[in-house]
């Protein structure tokens, strides 16, 4: 079996995952420095948590995604050629959501300190006052195509989604190629059901809430899912409702996956419905033993959906938000299931 030594890590790792009882206590915190001081009493997050009294609750969850960040840096260190490839994109995820970020307080006009990203400012030695500006300056990045031909949209729309779609659209295929070379075709399989549903999400905030036209809202989905082909888009994208876009999704194989969505008018909604579906895929994942780089992949997953559950507990906290409502949100299943 390749990566023995990595299938054993990994195994250690994943007893470290907070449990139901840890959201629950983290949920009936009173504030944000009440739950910093928790998980730093964590072994696993001890080392991210800012040693203040006074916590800014976006420097934690900056913190949270560095302790994601180092973990795939330390699990790199057992890869070999070509999975280390795979590892060192998906590292470049820390640059492409920094970006995402500094982009949309350029958009409002407004700045951010650099102990609210998780990896620092990769961008700190460009000024730039707009996000035309910004966007130049990335001259000659692997990623800058994608983004001044998104630009274009901007311009015309006011609307970032096209320029975060578009460095969504160079990141997820150049990892598909990655894998490709890998061979990994349960990791492959996993990729392509999450290229599949991100490219429904696009089109249900494009056309239902953004109200784009379906030329628009195709010109970005990434073409290479598993069972939404082009024609399955298609019609996604000429849903002029909620209503009709969910009804449509169930004649695919993803019948059931946004269920919980009918519950409520909220895109937020939606994306935990699409997320509480890859994380059971990703749980799969973390279960084959005998396949490492699988292992690893699930891994992976599974802990930034707890992240993710981690700030839906912060948010929750932050604005006093009733807890049986807030359930709704939780990825893994929420804190009393």
């Amino acid at each position: 079996m390749k990566y023995t030594a990595l299938v054993g890590k990994i195994g250690a790792l994943s007893k470290r995952f907070l449990t139901r009882e840890d959201f629950a206590q983290i949920v009936s915190k009173g504030n944000v420095n009440e739950i910093a001081s928790f998980l730093r009493e964590k072994e696993a997050y001890s080392l991210f948590i800012p040693k203040s009294d006074d916590v800014h609750r976006r420097e934690l969850e900056a913190s949270l995604y560095r302790r994601f960040f180092s973990e795939i840096e330390n699990l790199k260190k057992f890869l070999t050629y070509p999975e280390k490839k795979v590892a060192e994109h998906i590292l470049l995820r820390c640059e492409i959501e920094t970006l995402k970020k500094i982009l949309r307080l350029l958009h409002v006009g407004e700045s951010a300190e650099e102990r609210f990203f998780p990896c620092g400012d990769p961008f700190k030695d460009i000024k730039a006052s707009s996000v035309e500006e910004f966007v130049s300056a990335l001259k000659g990045r692997e990623y800058y195509n994608h983004l001044s031909s998104a630009l274009f949209h901007y311009k015309e729309t006011g609307y970032l989604n096209q320029m975060e779609n578009a460095l969504d659209f160079w990141y997820f295929t150049k990892l598909h190629k990655l894998l490709r070379r890998v061979g990994s075709k349960a990791v492959l399989l996993f990729l392509k059901k999450q290229i599949d549903l991100m490219n429904a999400l696009w089109i249900f905030r494009s056309r239902i809430l953004f109200k784009l036209s379906p030329e628009t809202s195709l010109n970005m989905i990434i073409p290479l899912g598993l069972h939404l082909r082009r024609d399955v888009l298609s019609k996604l994208s000429e849903a002029n409702s909620q209503e009709d876009f969910l009804n449509l999704m169930d004649r695919t194989p993803y019948r059931g996956v946004f269920a919980t969505a009918r519950e409520g008018r909220s895109e937020y909604l939606l994306e935990r419905a699409m997320e509480k579906y890859l994380y059971r895929q990703a749980k799969k994942l973390l279960r084959s033993s005998g396949d490492g780089f699988a292992m690893l992949a699930g891994y992976i997953h599974v802990l930034e959906y707890e992240i993710k559950d981690l700030v839906t507990a912060i948010e929750t906290v932050r604005y006093k938000l009733d807890v049986e409502e807030a359930e709704r949100y939780f990825i893994r299943g929420g804190i009393n299931a």
